[in-house]
């Protein structure tokens, strides 16, 4: 996304209205997306790839594999 594209955007689409995409947060957004191309640039990676990395939200189904695994083993 850029500032040109969410300018751009139609008025029947949800971006138009949604907070993150109108000042003051999109420009922290597209700083954001900024830093990531420069970690992702250094790794080979995508923005998106990176910010996946960094979800602090664990995967689908990650606690019960945990546990699968703490009764696997003792």
């Amino acid at each position: 996304m850029t500032r040109e594209r969410a300018a751009a955007l139609p008025a029947d689409d949800f971006r138009s209205r949604n907070p993150e995409f109108r000042e003051p947060r999109l420009s922290k957004n597209l700083a954001l997306v900024e830093r990531l191309r420069q970690v992702g640039a250094r790794h080979r990676r995508t923005p998106g790839e990176v910010a996946i990395c960094l979800d602090p939200a664990p995967s689908r189904g990650h606690r019960r594999h945990r546990r699968r695994a703490q009764r696997q083993a003792g």
